[in-house]
């Protein structure tokens, strides 16, 4: 949705989070739209959704619905309803668990398949405090990342490392996709 009619102008996108169970999805969003780590979180059943504004420069507010799609295998015939209209979407596996990592390549296969567009998306590999677990290589991610053209994040919930650089990075992406920068920052091509 984007508002053209109003003094500020304001733009709303959905973001789909993407990633097998417990990677730490539902704790990267909530993370990044509270700033706190919050413990003791249950599977998420089917899909949650979160939003988080930005006040940007120019008058400019942002939101962002983002949805937590769960990564149980129970609920992977109903994924493909939760991707329409999606502006974006955040692939998440666990630095310490080598086969969450495994399974990027069929989550992004699968948004691709069931998008008509291809949109933005960034990487996260989540759980960086749990340095003495990893069991992915940074080289590996970032390989990885850059055969699908994406950013690549490591982060960590607990700590907050680079969990807002990736989501602001992918809202920059899908501003910048939607040709909407000059426009949003009251700047007029000649």
């Amino acid at each position: 949705m984007i508002d053209t009619g109003s003094a500020n102008k304001s733009f709303s996108f959905k973001v789909v989070v993407l990633g097998d169970i417990a990677v730490g999805k539902t704790t990267l969003i909530r993370r990044h739209a509270t700033g706190k780590f919050q413990h003791d979180i249950s599977p998420t059943i089917g899909v949650d959704i979160t939003t988080k504004y930005y006040q940007l420069p120019a008058g400019l507010l942002l939101m962002l619905s983002v949805w937590d799609v769960s990564g149980e295998e129970i609920y992977s015939k109903l994924r493909s309803m939760y991707y329409g209209g999606s502006a974006g979407a955040i692939l998440v596996f666990d630095l310490t668990r080598s086969e969450t990592f495994s399974r990027v390549k069929t989550w992004y296969e699968d948004l691709r398949a069931n998008l008509k567009e291809r949109i933005p998306a960034v990487l996260m590999g989540n759980k960086k405090d749990l340095v003495p677990s990893r069991a992915v290589a940074e080289s590996d991610a970032k390989n990885l990342a850059g055969s699908y053209s994406l950013n690549y994040f490591e982060t960590s919930a607990l700590t907050g490392e680079n969990v807002d650089r990736a989501f602001y990075r992918l809202a920059a992406l899908i501003i910048e996709g939607k040709n909407l920068t000059a426009d949003a920052y009251g700047i007029r091509k000649a």
